[in-house]
Parts: structure tokens; sequence; C-alpha cells
């Protein structure tokens, strides 16, 4: 087709992200038709702001629309699940943002969840999600595309190149997102957000690493160099006596039951690593970043900052 037709699902921070991204694109490529959101003057207000023709206060009427080709959710994590096997049945294809899913309490009496679910439940009701998901989208012949941004940045298409150029097996990696604390209320707590730091932020680098690794094995054996192995800590930096006893805080520190900090130790079977971190308790803006070591080269990609002058 010559242009697609999107029908924005959310009206808030995710959803001005997207629509800042396809503003290049709309007019030629694309035409975002309708958003719809549960608070008519919020989907009203985004509207009028980015230009779209039509809003609705419930989603169903945007799965309706035959003209729509492709749903994107702008939503929060709980309800992402549910959301993309809708719109796979309504014969939609589906743009989710991240994370896909995660686990939010069955029993509407579990108040802070990351304190009193066994993780081993919250890994198999996230598995079965995913599996859901995975389900409507090839039984309804749909596409599934996930927005992660950090796989198409330049940086990282150009460090794509240099790992082909070198030549040189890709022995450590070492990822970071981080910054002060998420906006987003419902990032609060667990029944809501899925997870704390290390799923909300630590989707991207490790997209990212997961990524290159994939295309190093695809490049030199044609096969995927795959995860053999996952080591993980996390942590409460918010929850800290001598931070709390502090009047003034620069930090979001109204977290609940989630961790604001994360690291992750991933082994690939190559014997391979890679490094993952993930805070919610970093001044001086977004932290993207991930440096490459080669057995003949190093690189180091800095999304952000640009490392003109740090303070």
């Amino acid at each position: 087709m010559e242009r697609v037709s999107i029908g924005m699902i959310g009206a808030q921070f995710a959803a001005r992200l997207h629509l800042n991204g396809l503003s290049k694109l709309r007019g030629t490529k694309v035409e975002v038709a309708a958003v719809a959101s549960r608070h008519i003057d919020h989907a009203a207000s985004f509207a009028k702001n980015y230009g779209i023709p039509d809003y609705y206060d419930d989603y169903r009427r945007l799965l309706e629309r035959r003209d729509i080709d492709i749903v994107d959710l702008c939503i929060p994590t709980d309800l992402h699940a549910e959301f993309c096997i809708e719109a796979a049945r309504a014969g939609k294809h589906v743009i989710c943002e991240k994370p896909l899913t995660g686990y939010f309490g069955k029993d509407r009496a579990e108040e802070l969840v990351g304190f009193t679910v066994g993780k081993e439940l919250m890994l198999k009701e996230a598995l079965d999600d995913c599996n859901r998901v995975k389900r409507a989208v090839e039984e309804n012949g749909v596409k599934f595309m996930y927005a992660e941004n950090w796989i198409y940045a330049p940086p990282l298409a150009k460090l794509k190149s240099l790992i082909k150029a070198s030549g040189g097996a890709v022995m450590d990696i070492r990822a970071e997102q981080s910054h002060s604390g998420s906006q987003a209320p419902y990032s609060r707590r667990w029944k809501t957000s899925g997870g704390g730091a290390l799923m909300r932020l630590g989707t991207h680098p490790v997209g990212g690493v997961l990524h290159l690794k994939h295309y190093e094995g695809m490049l030199k054996q044609g096969k995927p160099i795959r995860v053999k192995s996952i080591t993980a800590e996390v942590g409460q930096h918010a929850k800290m006596e001598s931070f709390l006893k502090e009047k003034k805080k620069y930090l979001v520190s109204s977290w609940e039951d989630v961790e604001d900090w994360g690291a992750m130790v991933i082994t690939f079977d190559d014997r391979s690593t890679a490094t993952i971190l993930a805070s919610d308790g970093v001044l001086g803006g977004v932290r993207n970043t991930l440096s490459v070591y080669l057995s003949n080269a190093v690189v180091h990609v800095n999304m952000n900052p640009s490392n003109v002058l740090e303070v």
C-alpha cells in the first residue's frame, strides 16, 4: 500500500513521542486517522494539537473502523496484552510500547505485588501473556511491531557496520539506560507497571544487546547467537534512609513496590557477555550508552548524552 493509516490509543507522554517520531512521514507514507483515550478531554486536546481528524473515549470505536490499518498502543503496561489481542482479532497490525507485559497481580487485594508474590509465578504469568499475544497475531495474520528505538538509532546502525568491517568477535557489551525517574504515575506500582527500572528502562539496552548478538551470529555463521543464562540484581535506592531525610528531592522518590535500580549480566552461547544497567536515580538527563569490546576494536555509542561538556 502507498500509505498506511494509524489509530492511536492513548494520549499522554508516549503518544506524544510517537507522533513526534511520525511527523516527517505524515502526509506521505502515514496518516494518523484517530486517537482514543478514556478521558475525552485528553483525546480532544491531543487531536487538536496534532491535527488528528477524529477522537474517541472508547478505543473500540477505533478498532471498528475499516480504514485504519495499524493500532499504536501508548497505554500503561498492564493493558498491553489484552489490547494487543483485541487489535489483532480486529484485523489491525499492532505497534506496542515497551515493555510488552509483566505480572500485575491476579487478586485485587495484592496491594504490594512486588513484595508479596513469588518471582516464579510472575515469570510464568508474563510468559503466558506473551504467548497469548503471539497466538492472536499469528491466527489473525497481522504484524506485531515493538516500539523499540535503540536498534534503529543511527549510532547503533553505524556500530553494526563497524562490527562487519572489523570482522572481530564481540566479546563484551556494556549498556545502560538511566534517568532521574519516570514521569508516569503508573510506573510507581507493580500492579500497573509490571516491574521497575530493570523492566521499564532495561528494555532498551537489552533489546540493543540481543539485536547486536543476533546480527553478529547471522553475519558470521548464518544463525543467531542466543542467550544462555541471565543473572540480575535489583535495589530501591529511593528507600535509603539518608535519601529519605533530604528535604528537597531532585529524583523521583514515590516508588512503592518496584525497584528503582537494576543490573543484569547476560551470558551468550558463544561465551560472550553483556552487562546491563538501569536506574531511576541518575541526574543529568537520559543516559543511553553502549560500549562494545571486540577482539580487535572498541566502540563507545553515546546516544545520550553528547560529550562536549558534562557537569
